[in-house]
């Protein structure tokens, strides 16, 4: 009889237990419906006392989650990360990919963003993890830039919506620092991985489409009517164009379309606006900084070789891929002056003068450095104009009865005032010490060919017109022809862009520029001693030449 009344008591206890526990599993499956319809509040305080792991035991998990998921909801962050890291600390939990996403929510949410990136960093779980990552483009699409380049290597690599945020500050921007143009060089690649397109379909063709995009009104104003006689940038154009109607009249099905940026930067984004650039297999410009930043990033994105025709700096190359430089950057111009230095002067004690030029400066730096890693000595590196280039020549000895210090004297200026003392001091003395010099200076007007073939000057290649070359004098003669005046270097340069695009460019060898250059090696010129460009994106082929009997040789 007692064994059936303790029986009878159980039973009347578990009855009450399991009513109990009924009733705790609906308020708590009402707490998690609240949360669902937004009613954050009023859900945290049903589930608050779910949170309650001695008494609710693996319930009490799941509270927290969902306890977290309300707070994170009302905007109480630091509430949801204090809910979560408790959840967390339970190793025994199985959920915990999708603690680690709210939690990295959270501190998204206080701009706590190394600890969020971090947190998804320990997500398993692919699914969640693709979540995280388009969380992660989502806050940081607008985070600090600064910050966010800084951390490219600690998290870009690792997370896809890092890079994809970082990719789009970026490419919002309209002009980049060195530093974030080579930033965006790493990320841009993310398009692909994404499977994203951009929003300009070029139309690809069997016509050859050029872009020429040049400041045709450098000092301001717009219209070609305001152009001057002297104005380089239209000289070369002129050039450009009387090759592009030649090419026509041998059967290149060629198409042009002309731009002028006015030194604006805005012109130039609108000018980027224009249809044409949906089918243009390359662009021709610009040449001053602000607007090859602006261009060459558009180039990068849509894919189309850019070249800048007259430049010799090569920043831009190192973070922009589809840029190139038709001239010798200063580093091929340093190789090819160290190459000549070391096969003609054994003692290796050389000395720079330079002009103020950001070109002349940056060459002179890079020419110093190298020439050290070379085992030459460096006699002197000193900067000069006009006033001072005699004194520079005494300084080294080269002077009547000076003992010269220098065995390779190296002149790096386009200045006709630093030209012209320099003529006259290796003229008056006859010096037997080599004076290598810009290539320039073959067409000062006051250096006559006869003076300069008995002097101990040699020139740098900086696309050197060949003289000798058959194509020179028709060219000369149909410029002449048709612009009534004879043209100037900028003009044969003009000419020479044209031949050597159409040559790497054209239905035979297809339109992959970068390949096509790669193959091709050393290429002669039609009026210039030729290009390389098999392993750079700038002309390679930087000869030293000297006048032998009128004719133009190289060493």
């Amino acid at each position: 009889m007692k064994k059936l009344f303790l029986l009878s008591v159980f039973l009347i206890s578990f009855t009450a237990l399991f009513a109990q526990e009924q009733r705790d599993l609906q308020n708590y499956n009402r707490g998690k419906q609240l949360v669902s319809y937004g009613n954050w509040e009023e859900a945290m305080e049903v589930l608050r006392p779910y949170l309650d792991n001695r008494r609710y035991g693996s319930l009490s998990n799941y509270a927290h989650f969902h306890f977290a998921r309300a707070a994170y909801g009302n905007g109480q962050h630091e509430l949801a990360k204090g809910t979560l890291q408790t959840l967390l600390d339970n190793r025994s939990w199985q959920h915990q990919d999708e603690a680690r996403y709210l939690l990295a929510l959270s501190l998204f949410s206080q701009n706590k963003n190394s600890e969020a990136l971090n947190e998804i960093e320990k997500i398993q779980d692919p699914s969640i993890r693709q979540e995280a990552e388009r969380a992660t483009f989502d806050f940081l699409q607008n985070a600090n830039l600064s910050w966010m380049v800084l951390n490219l290597r600690n998290f870009g690599e690792k997370n896809k919506g890092f890079a994809l945020a970082l990719r789009k500050q970026l490419e919002e921007k309209t002009v980049m620092s060195t530093e974030e143009r080579r930033v965006y060089n790493e990320v841009k690649s993310v398009r692909a991985q994404e499977g994203e397109k951009s929003d300009r379909k070029r139309q690809v063709n069997q016509v050859l489409e050029v872009a020429v995009v040049l400041p045709f009104n450098y000092n301001g104003g717009s219209g070609v009517s305001r152009l001057q006689g002297n104005n380089f940038v239209f000289e070369y154009y002129q050039g450009l164009k009387l090759a592009v109607e030649e090419a026509k009249k041998e059967g290149v099905d060629i198409l042009i379309r002309t731009f002028d940026t006015e030194r604006s930067e805005a012109v130039t984004e609108r000018i980027l606006e224009d249809p044409f650039f949906r089918m243009a297999d390359v662009i021709v410009g610009p040449i001053y900084p602000e607007e090859v930043a602006v261009v060459s990033l558009f180039a990068e994105q849509q894919g189309i070789p850019q070249i800048n025709p007259l430049s010799n700096l090569d920043d831009n190359l190192e973070v922009a891929e589809k840029s190139y430089l038709f001239r010798p950057s200063t580093r091929s111009m340093s190789k090819g002056i160290l190459d000549y230095a070391q096969r003609k002067t054994p003692e290796k004690k050389i000395a720079i003068g330079y002009s103020a030029s950001s070109k002349d400066e940056l060459l002179a730096k890079q020419l110093t450095e190298e020439a050290r890693r070379k085992g030459f000595q460096i006699v002197k590196s000193e900067k000069i104009e006009g006033r001072n280039t005699r004194d520079f020549f005494s300084s080294l000895g080269i002077e009547r009865g000076g003992s010269p210090s220098a065995n390779l004297v190296i002149i790096l200026s386009d200045d006709p005032n630093v030209a012209s003392p320099t003529f006259g001091v290796v003229e008056s003395i006859n010096s037997r010490v080599p004076i290598l010099v810009p290539d320039s200076w073959l067409y000062f007007n006051f250096a006559s060919f006869e003076m300069l073939e008995h002097q101990n000057i040699h020139f740098i290649g900086n696309n050197t017109l060949d003289f000798e070359s058959p194509d020179l004098e028709p060219f000369r003669e149909e410029f002449f022809e048709k612009y009534q005046v004879f043209p100037g270097i900028f003009a044969h340069l003009g000419y020479e862009t044209i031949y050597w695009i159409q040559e790497n460019l054209n239905p035979d060898k297809g339109f992959d520029f970068a390949q096509n250059l790669r193959r091709a090696g050393f290429q002669k010129g039609k009026l210039t001693f030729g290009f390389d460009f098999s392993n750079e994106r700038a002309n390679q082929y930087v000869p030293i030449m000297r006048l032998e009997k009128g004719t133009l040789e190289i060493e």
